[in-house]
């Protein structure tokens, strides 16, 4: 069953850093002309401890890309390190700098759960689906569907 009429192009590349995701995003737009852009990024620089200041700058210019095409976006936030899943006060920032919709504890709610996660990082497919329906609620609330 469908939990939206739109088409929904997963372009995500596993174990992609910040850098790369946005070196690759005007190959993206092109290929796929997409409507919207939701994005979830920085996971794997937080994973690998990278430079966060740079890793919230390669956010911040890959929604201004997005933003200069006219594709409006929807911003996904990630944990940071720590004890108790909390997601990264980067994501609120840029959200709130670049005004667009924030998801703040979509995957920290999912990654609390071990029923719902396949490693200490990813969700299993019963999260995966369970980030579908609430994506999908959010889509409608916010006219993006």
């Amino acid at each position: 069953m469908s939990l939206i009429t739109a088409k929904v192009i997963n372009a995500g590349v596993p174990g992609e850093l910040s850098t790369q995701g946005l070196e690759r995003l005007p190959d993206v737009i092109n290929k796929h002309h997409p409507d919207l852009l939701i994005l979830c990024h920085a996971g794997n620089d937080i994973l690998q401890r990278k430079d966060l200041n740079r890793a919230a700058n390669n956010i911040r210019e890959t929604l201004t890309i997005a933003h200069q095409q006219n594709i409006p976006a929807i911003l996904l936030g990630v944990p940071e390190f720590g004890i108790f899943l909390k997601t990264a006060d980067l994501y609120q920032k840029i959200a709130d700098e670049l005004e667009i919709v924030f998801v703040k504890n979509i995957i920290t709610d999912i990654l609390s759960d071990q029923s719902l996660k396949s490693d200490s990082v990813h969700p299993n497919a019963k999260g995966y689906k369970m980030m579908a329906e609430q994506l999908a609620g959010i889509l409608k609330e916010t006219g993006a569907l």
